[in-house]
């Protein structure tokens, strides 16, 4: 969800997205960091060899703008674009990112197109299991980051 502070925020009421149509998993970052807490302070004998999914919900651009707007009262679009136009932002210097990721990420984007990585439209929420508190759903993250994302 912080990516729409920071690697593709909202500009002049639209944002971008590099994975076409396809939903893919949405996650605050907060949330991530309460289940890494949990599992650093319970330790090994309880998380060792765990996996968990923290896809609290599965939305494509046009599903996110739709929230987007009813949250922030005004017309927010999707801009879908393809991943090499991804990589060619990261290239740009215009995204303060580490290059091994960004290179990662240009991957995803390929990989959720193309049909290899459809799992990661799927809704697997494992933070409630892990933390025993309800994970953040997108709506909720906008209302948190209203005035962030109108850029006030």
């Amino acid at each position: 969800m912080e990516n729409l502070l920071h690697v593709t925020p909202i500009v002049d009421n639209q944002f971008v997205m590099f994975s076409g149509k396809a939903r893919w998993g949405w996650t605050a970052l907060d949330d991530a960091a309460r289940v890494a807490a949990r599992v650093l302070e319970e330790g090994e004998k309880k998380h060792a060899s765990k996996s968990y999914w923290l896809s609290t919900e599965a939305l494509n651009g046009d599903e996110a703008a739709e929230i987007l707007s009813e949250e922030l009262g005004t017309k927010i679009t999707c801009d879908t674009r393809e991943p090499e136009e991804l990589e060619a932002l990261f290239n740009s210097g215009k995204t303060d990112i580490e290059i091994t990721y960004a290179k990662n990420a240009v991957d995803i984007m390929h990989q959720i197109q193309d049909g290899r990585m459809t799992y990661m439209g799927t809704i697997r929420d494992d933070v409630p299991y892990v933390t025993g508190t309800p994970s953040t759903s997108f709506r909720e993250w906008v209302k948190i980051h209203k005035s962030e994302l109108l850029g006030k």
